[in-house]
């Protein structure tokens, strides 16, 4: 690989850690940045230090980076990027469907930032028994809709 495809790389996966759901969800400052579809300006991105240590200020380079990425979408106008799938809200993902896993070890509440809706079945619910997690499905700071899956 040649220097030039490395740096590309480089640059590549610290753009694509910086939508990962392990950074975004708890940066505060780049969801700051999105706009109403989720989109951050590239420019916006190239002012971090550890991109623009990657990227040598090379704006051309991040906009290669970001549009070879399997992970990013880049706008039409290819001045900003987000991540495959994010919501319009800028969250990871328009619809999250529970189990009962995270209902019954109060998991539910941790996951708010993440979609913009939750789903159930009736037979997950019914696996919720007993008073401690029952409160806690009451006290979900979301809307939890049940739905019947289809069989396909």
């Amino acid at each position: 690989m040649s220097a030039a495809a490395a740096q590309e790389a480089a640059a590549r996966a610290q753009i694509e850690y910086y939508f990962s759901y392990a950074n975004y969800s708890r940066d505060e400052y780049l969801r700051s940045l999105a706009d109403a579809d989720g989109y951050v300006a590239l420019d916006a991105l190239q002012d971090f230090p550890k991109l623009h240590k990657l990227t040598q200020g090379d704006g051309a380079l991040l906009k290669r980076a970001a549009a070879s990425s399997t992970r990013l979408e880049v706008s039409e106008d290819k001045v900003r990027a987000r991540r495959i799938g994010a919501s319009s809200t800028g969250r990871q993902a328009q619809h999250l469907v529970l189990d009962a896993n995270a209902l019954v070890r109060g998991r539910g509440a941790a996951l708010q930032a993440y979609a913009d809706n939750f789903w159930t079945t009736t037979e997950v619910l019914a696996e919720v028994k007993d008073a401690e997690s029952r409160a806690r499905l009451a006290a979900l700071p979301f809307r939890l809709e049940t739905r019947r899956p289809s069989p396909q």
